[in-house]
């Protein structure tokens, strides 16, 4: 069974309302030209934290609770591989990565790159509006 978070969710409002005012700037560059991330383009768990506290009027202790419940959340149900879609931002899912031969950069080496489950993450037509 997939967790689903509809939009009436107060916490979710909130991180969607933040998303789409910060998470534009995280992701917005000058052609050919790769910035280094800095405090200005890059929200931390703690602005995320006062954000949410600010925005749903509770305390930051509440919100780092609520946080770390929906952080605990997604990651059992992608442990167990369920997908997890959070209305106004995306589906996270698993993927299993196959082994496969790599290079080692320096030396030119092949090397065997092990089998791995990842994480995905599929932005919503929402955000993808929400950030053009």
């Amino acid at each position: 069974m997939a967790l689903t978070f509809g939009p009436e969710a107060p916490l979710l409002a909130a991180i969607a309302s933040l998303w789409s005012r910060t998470g534009a700037q995280r992701c917005r560059y000058p052609p050919r030209v790769l910035q280094p991330m800095t405090k200005e383009t890059t929200m931390s768990k703690k602005d995320l934290i006062d954000a949410v506290a600010e925005a749903a009027d509770i305390t930051k202790d509440k919100a780092n609770t609520a946080i770390d419940a929906l952080t605990a959340a997604i990651v059992k149900s992608l442990k167990a591989g369920e997908e997890v879609t959070l209305a106004p931002l995306g589906k996270f899912k698993v993927s299993k990565r196959d082994a496969r031969q790599g290079r080692n950069p320096s030396t030119g080496e092949t090397v065997e790159i092990k089998a791995a489950t990842v994480a995905k993450f599929q932005a919503s037509k929402a955000l993808k509006d929400a950030l053009n």
